[in-house]
């Protein structure tokens, strides 16, 4: 699932190569809830707004992503001087 954008996928081989990077894998305490929301298909977007596990668990990839960007933005300003 892309958590950013809330693209959730069955196969991850049916992303692109150049796009799965941005993809994490759902983890198996919410499988049931990605199967639910897939509802059969190969792939469908998560409402990320709407109060939901796969919203929340969303929500947690962004944060510590955001924390990562921040100590990588500070390192290359440092780098810089």
């Amino acid at each position: 699932m892309d958590a950013s954008s809330g693209h959730l996928v069955a196969n991850m081989l049916s992303v692109e190569e150049s796009l799965r990077p941005k993809y994490t894998p759902v983890p198996k305490h919410l499988q049931e809830h990605a199967a639910f929301a897939l509802h059969g298909r190969q792939e469908t977007t998560v409402d990320l707004v709407r109060d939901s596990e796969l919203a929340r668990w969303a929500a947690g990839v962004r944060k510590r992503n955001r924390a990562k960007a921040k100590i990588a933005k500070q390192s290359r300003k440092a780098n810089r001087t």
